[in-house]
């Protein structure tokens, strides 16, 4: 999870609130492409998305450290192209599953992290 840790950046509690139209809109991405692609995990999708609007909605309780790792899973999970093509497998969403996994952990909410 080198990438993730790269992607690091300060973010205040409305930044991270401003991210979540983006989280929803590549979200949107994954859904309309599994219409033509059945390779494309939309369940996976949706539980990426939860654990990171979880992780929005928790912003107020981070310090600036914790916000950091929230601000890298959303970039990450934005980055189709990231270490596992988003679109490209069935497989495809488990490394941005795996990276809000880290944060949750890194944050201290593990009651957040994915079950898959």
């Amino acid at each position: 999870m080198d990438r993730l840790a790269e992607l690091r950046s300060s973010a205040t509690p409305n930044d991270l609130k401003r991210l979540r139209v983006r989280v929803v809109t590549h979200q949107q991405v994954i859904e309309e492409r599994a219409l033509t692609d059945s390779n494309v995990d939309v369940e996976m999708g949706r539980r990426v998305v939860g654990g990171l609007l979880a992780l929005i909605d928790a912003a107020e309780s981070f310090d600036r450290d914790q916000r950091s790792w929230v601000r890298a899973a959303i970039d990450y999970f934005i980055l189709t192209d990231d270490s596992v093509h988003d679109l490209g497998s069935t497989l495809g969403l488990h490394d941005d599953a795996n990276a809000v996994n880290v944060v949750c952990d890194a944050v201290g909410r593990p009651d957040l992290r994915i079950v898959y």
